[in-house]
């Protein structure tokens, strides 16, 4: 949940374009196995493991789905077990990046997972609810 809020911040930040590889460790939490979708919002490009780590940024989506990567021309093999951000999703934003469209890396997916976001509520008497997503030091994003 951090990383998703991490990211949807700086997606806010970055501008109107630009690739991004958001990958850690692909294979945790995804139910496709060691999945990974590609998504679009505005003008930029989300390469990430279907986990639910683009979950605040595909709330803002009006309409579509992510495409899941299966077209393996576009990967490093073989493909290790542990290393899939090297062998997967780097090589995928790298051929992005060099102009290839996103609908030839694989088919839309229509549920990619996505997390529960916590929203705060406001009881009849004035007190707020809310709960604490991310804590950690305070920096500016960069500009």
């Amino acid at each position: 949940m951090t990383f998703s809020c991490q990211l949807s911040l700086a997606h806010r930040r970055a501008g109107v374009s630009g690739r991004h590889d958001p990958c850690r460790r692909s294979g945790s939490g995804c139910r496709r196995g060691a999945a990974a979708i590609l998504a679009e919002l505005d003008t930029q490009v989300f390469v990430a493991p279907d986990n639910g780590v683009l979950s605040h940024l595909l709330e803002r989506r009006d309409e579509g789905g992510c495409d899941i990567l299966v077209a393996q021309q576009y990967w490093r093999h073989p493909v290790s077990r542990s290393f899939q951000g090297r062998d997967i999703f780097a090589p995928v934003a790298g051929h992005l990046a060099l102009g290839v469209e996103p609908a030839r890396f694989g088919p839309e997916v229509g549920d990619p997972v996505q997390l529960e976001i916590p929203r705060p509520r406001r009881e009849p008497a004035g007190r707020i609810h809310g709960a604490v997503v991310w804590w950690g030091p305070l920096r500016q994003l960069p500009h």
